[in-house]
């Protein structure tokens, strides 16, 4: 209570700290930033041929569907952990 007197400051923000309002209250929301702008497949392929046609190369490459493949299999892998541990720590 004495800090907040001595500290002084914006009357406003003083009184709600007396009455134990949260930093949520007080400080207000967080500004959000803006999502990174995204074309559709449409859009690509319609503005930026070239970018559409080696992504889809890139897409279409052994080793590119190789690595998904594995992605793939390990995502399945950590989800079934997942459940395993979850079925042993509350028995369902």
């Amino acid at each position: 209570m004495k800090k907040i007197i001595d500290e002084g400051g914006d009357p406003r923000e003083v009184l709600l700290r007396m009455f134990n309002y949260s930093d949520y209250v007080i400080e207000g929301k967080e500004e959000k930033k803006p999502k990174p702008f995204k074309l559709r497949e449409s859009e690509k392929k319609e503005y930026f041929p070239d970018l559409y046609e080696a992504e889809n190369a890139y897409k279409k490459d052994p080793s590119y569907l190789e690595f998904k493949k594995i992605e793939d299999e390990m995502k399945k892998e950590k989800e079934a952990a997942r459940k395993k541990m979850l079925e042993d720590m509350y028995g369902e």
